[in-house]
C-alpha cells in the first residue's frame, strides 16, 4: 500500500471486533514502529508525537494507536486487561503487516504500555526490537503513590471491590473512576512469562527519578530477560517532562531502533 507522506488516522478492529484508532506517520520506508501509552492516556501523550517525528526523519514509519476503552477507540476500559492489551497490540501489527504492508521491526511501550508490549513479546517473539519505557513489573507498579493502593486492595480483600479514582500524573483533569475487583487486584507475574522471548531484542529505558514506577521495575525486567539492556536517563521522570531527558530518551530510542547493529 503507497500511504502519503505525513499523518493520517487510521481505524482498524482487534479479534473482539473493537475498532482501535491509531495515527499513521508514514515516513515511505517499510520499516514501521507501534507506539502504546500506558494507563488511562491516550496516543498523544508522553513524547509520543515527538517519537514519531523523530523515527520518520530516520525514515521509519510509524502508528501509535489508542488501546480499547481509552480515548477514541471503542470497548470499555478495564484495569487488569493486560492480556486484553496485548491482542490490541496483536491487531495492531496484523493491521500493519497486512493493510499497510509493513514490516513491524518495533513495539515501543509506557508504562502500563510497557508492561503490555513485553507481555506480547512473551507470547509472539515476532518483532525484532522492543523498548519498555518506565515499564511496569507489575500492575501494582505505581498505584500506591497515586491513589493509596494499600488502603484499596485492603477494601477489595474485605469487600470484594473498591471504586478507585484517577486523576492522571497532572492535576486539575477530568478524574477517571472504575471498579477495581479482587480478580483486577491480583499480579500479573512477569518473571514467570519473561523467559519465553528469545528472538526479540528488548532495551528498557527509565528515568531515574520516576516516582511512579521506579527504576527497579526496569532492572526487574533486564533481569529476567535474557540480553536486555536498561538506559537509565539521569534527570527523567515517568514522563520525560523536562526537555533535556525528553530528548535524551527520544535519541536512544530511535537510535535503538534504526542503528544497523540492532538488526
Amino acid at each position: 500500500m503507497t500511504c502519503p507522506l505525513g499523518e493520517r488516522v487510521v481505524r482498524f478492529k482487534n479479534q473482539r471486533n473493537i475498532e482501535l484508532c491509531g495515527t499513521l506517520r508514514y515516513a515511505g520506508g517499510r520499516d514501521i514502529v507501534l507506539l502504546v501509552h500506558g494507563l488511562m492516556s491516550l496516543r498523544d501523550r508522553v513524547r509520543f508525537p515527538e517519537i514519531a517525528v523523530a523515527l520518520a526523519d530516520k525514515g521509519v514509519s510509524s502508528l501509535r494507536f489508542d488501546l480499547s476503552g481509552n480515548g477514541d477507540s471503542g470497548g470499555t476500559f478495564s484495569y487488569a486487561n493486560s492480556w486484553g492489551e496485548a491482542e490490541d497490540i496483536h491487531a495492531a501489527v496484523l493491521y500493519a503487516r497486512s493493510e499497510l504492508e509493513r514490516e513491524v521491526t518495533g513495539l515501543l511501550g509506557h508504562s502500563k504500555g510497557g508492561l503490555a508490549v513485553l507481555l506480547y513479546a512473551c507470547q509472539h517473539d515476532d518483532v525484532p526490537r522492543v523498548v519498555g519505557l518506565a515499564p511496569s513489573f507489575s500492575r501494582k507498579a505505581g498505584l500506591q503513590e497515586v491513589f493509596g493502593y494499600d488502603d484499596t486492595l485492603a477494601t477489595v480483600a474485605k469487600e470484594g471491590k473498591a471504586e478507585v479514582v484517577w486523576r492522571g500524573v497532572k492535576t486539575p483533569r477530568q478524574p477517571h473512576i472504575f471498579c477495581l475487583t479482587q480478580q483486577e487486584a491480583r499480579t500479573l507475574d512477569m518473571a514467570q512469562h519473561c523467559p519465553c522471548i528469545n528472538r526479540t531484542r528488548v532495551l528498557l529505558v527509565h528515568g531515574a527519578k520516576d516516582v511512579l514506577v521506579p527504576l527497579d521495575a526496569s532492572r526487574s525486567y533486564g533481569k529476567h530477560i535474557e540480553g536486555a539492556a536498561v538506559r537509565v536517563i539521569a534527570d527523567g521522570d515517568h514522563n520525560f517532562d523536562a526537555p533535556g531527558p525528553a530528548k535524551e530518551m527520544i535519541a536512544a530510542v530511535v537510535d535503538f531502533f534504526t542503528s544497523a547493529s540492532n538488526s
